[in-house]
């Protein structure tokens, strides 16, 4: 997965959460955005040159330039610019953009779906989204959101990440289970069927050069 950090002169490494509400209240989203989906991908064609050809990415996509028209275009433009394979691409956005109207998201999802690029709905639990909301939306992978495994398995929590692992399966979803850190939360995650863990409790996020020399050489 793609992640995005700012590195600033003074302050250091800055997250995310403080600087994208900024960016999405200023404007400044979609060029940020559009930059992000084409250092991915840039990214990702570099590491399947190096012999590494079933490497998947996942970006992050705001619910403001999902909504912008020039989203699409720019998304067929980068994968023809870099030669990537849609069905390595993943993109992830969260449930605020279920605030708008079904058709028109189900609509979108579709478009890219058809283009071969896998669609996730990222932070799971913490939005708009209600069942029958979700049970028609053309998706491909359901990422619970990392409040939900914080406590697991000692708490209600567990009964919750559960119910979830089981109507994203119900539904035909691949589900993703977020904030990992412990190896109890990873034996309780593999025995209700969670596919899919991601999480400190394998890694930190690292810049790509160090993806490089440790996890793909390990691999390897």
């Amino acid at each position: 997965e793609a992640l995005l950090r700012w590195q600033h002169p003074e302050k250091g490494l800055i997250s995310p959460d403080k600087f994208i509400p900024i960016a999405e209240r200023s404007g400044y989203i979609n060029q940020i955005g559009k930059w992000v989906l084409l250092e991915a991908c840039r990214q990702m064609k570099e590491w399947q040159g190096m012999g590494f050809e079933d490497v998947v990415m996942a970006v992050n996509i705001s619910a403001k330039q999902f909504e912008s028209p020039e989203f699409m275009p720019y998304v067929r433009h980068i994968l023809s610019q870099t030669g990537v394979n849609p069905a390595q691409l993943e993109l992830e956005l969260t449930e605020t953009v279920m605030v708008n109207e079904k058709d028109y998201i189900n609509e979108e999802f579709s478009r890219l779906r058809r283009e071969g690029i896998s669609v996730a709905i990222d932070d799971f639990g913490t939005g708009f989204s209600s069942l029958s909301y979700l049970r028609g939306l053309k998706l491909d992978k359901l990422k619970i959101d990392r409040s939900f495994i914080r406590d697991v398995p000692d708490k209600d929590d567990g009964s919750i990440a559960a119910l979830i692992v089981d109507i994203g399966k119900t539904l035909g979803l691949s589900i993703v289970a977020e904030g990992v850190e412990t190896r109890d939360q990873v034996l309780f995650l593999n025995r209700v069927g969670c596919e899919v863990i991601q999480g400190y409790f394998y890694a930190r996020p690292v810049p790509g050069d160090q993806f490089e020399n440790t996890w793909l050489k390990k691999e390897d």
